[in-house]
């Protein structure tokens, strides 16, 4: 029995040595990375914010190629052309029974004077829509950010569970020692050394489970990171300081965020967007005029090369020509006002989104507020409960130094102090999650 008993302390030093070494986030030759580091590295990898960016590059270009649509076209074109057998002499316009060659060269240029200001609207729109497209990818960094908070503060709060259920592991083991010692001087019976071992094995199982969620906690921050680097993961810890004072009232908070918040940004500028783009189907029943010119000149063979050569045909056959266009829309299936009704429930849908957002944005910083409020309350209450317990404990312990409780009362005065400092550091961990969510809002 006794070599058994040696036996089982010795593997449960093992597993908690080993524990203790696998709990320790930051291995030799490890750089630890800080939840700012770890913020950038998921949005430097996260496909979801490249897709983002090309959307927003492609933006950029449909804004760039819009405005330059306003500029004026010039456009040169040249031919060479063999005909063969019977054709149409291009100098004399008759008809002949051999073999021509002939060529034409000729540059033209049009320019839009008045369309409605069709193409300022559009512009306009393509310059919202690009504001639209970046405040989306601002969107997309800040939950990605989000999440990394919750990821990053569930592992610093993995660890310091283990290291605590790893503290109160070596308390009973200290008093299982002490135990065997009054067993041996003959002040204790054998039967409290049993306790006490059934207490250990259970501390053995939390450090097991602590140690577990430590490490799978760790899995999902490297997930989320996105994590393609050979050396492992680490990263810094976090002095996570004890709440001072409940959050603010989160009125303020919430008109800032309604200014500021990238949500908010996106609907607005779509908003502006449709709006445009209501003002570009108007145009629709507007007169358009532009103005055009050009000059083309043309040689053949047929000419005879003794009277027109090549040079002093060109000069021959030059011609210009200005040209001046109106376009009046008269009647066209009524499509102008088909586009423009479409675009007028486009501005109204995107008005209304505008209100979705606001009340969505309103609600989720009511939230955080909200949670951060009742974190700060679990807190103050798992204050006084550590109080109470360590009361109850150091009472427990003065009676069972008497030898008025036995062990298992007194180990459920330990148990229940080792949950009272578990929820106190769980709820200070949540606060401080809690203000680091919330403080995303007001940024």
């Amino acid at each position: 029995m006794k070599r058994l008993a040696c036996l089982s302390r010795y593997v449960s030093l093992v597993i908690t040595l080993s524990l203790i070494h696998s709990f320790t986030l930051l291995p030799l030759n490890a750089q630890p990375l800080s939840l700012q580091q770890c913020q950038d590295y998921a949005i430097r990898h996260s496909l979801v914010i490249r897709q983002g960016e090309l959307q927003v590059e492609t933006a950029r270009l449909t804004q760039r190629q819009t405005e330059r649509a306003v500029w004026p076209t010039l456009a040169g074109s040249m031919s060479e052309a063999l005909n063969l057998g019977r054709t149409i002499d291009p100098f004399s316009n008759g008809f002949v029974q051999k073999t021509i060659h002939s060529g034409s060269v000729g540059l033209s240029s049009n320019w839009s004077l008045f369309n409605g200001f069709r193409q300022h609207h559009q512009v306009q729109q393509q310059t919202y829509m690009r504001q639209a497209d970046e405040a989306e990818l601002m969107r997309q960094k800040q939950e990605v950010g989000q999440r990394v908070i919750g990821a990053y503060m569930q592992v610093l709060l993995s660890q310091q569970l283990a290291e605590l259920a790893v503290s109160q592991r070596q308390t009973i083991n200290r008093q299982r020692d002490r135990t065997k010692a009054l067993i041996e001087e003959g002040q204790a019976a054998t039967i409290q050394l049993t306790d006490w071992d059934a207490q250990l094995a259970a501390a053995d199982y939390e450090v097991v489970s602590a140690g577990a969620s430590l490490r799978q906690n760790s899995l999902l921050l490297q997930q989320l990171l996105n994590w393609q680097e050979a050396a492992p993961l680490t990263i810094q810890v976090i002095e996570v300081p004890e709440p001072a004072a409940p959050p603010a009232q989160p009125s303020d908070w919430i008109r800032e965020g309604l200014r500021t918040q990238p949500m908010a940004q996106v609907a607005g500028w779509r908003l502006k967007s449709a709006q445009s783009g209501y003002a570009v189907a108007r145009t629709s029943l507007l007169p358009a005029i532009s103005v055009g010119g050009g000059v083309n000149t043309a040689y053949s063979s047929a000419a005879p090369r003794e009277l027109f050569p090549i040079g002093r045909q060109l000069n021959y056959n030059l011609g210009q020509y200005v040209r001046l266009s109106v376009s009046l829309p008269v009647l066209n299936g009524l499509q102008a006002r088909f586009q423009i009704a479409r675009a007028l429930i486009a501005k109204k849908t995107a008005e209304i989104d505008v209100q979705k957002v606001h009340l969505q944005l309103t609600q989720e910083i009511e939230q955080a507020v909200f949670a951060q409020t009742l974190a700060f309350e679990k807190w103050q209450s798992a204050q006084r409960q550590v109080e109470a317990q360590q009361k109850a404990l150091l009472a427990g312990k003065a009676r069972f130094d008497e030898g008025l409780i036995h062990v298992i009362e007194y180990a459920t005065l330990q148990t229940n102090l080792n949950r009272a400092l578990s929820n106190q550091l769980q709820a200070r961990y949540e606060y401080y999650f809690r203000k680091l969510i919330a403080d995303t809002y007001q940024n």
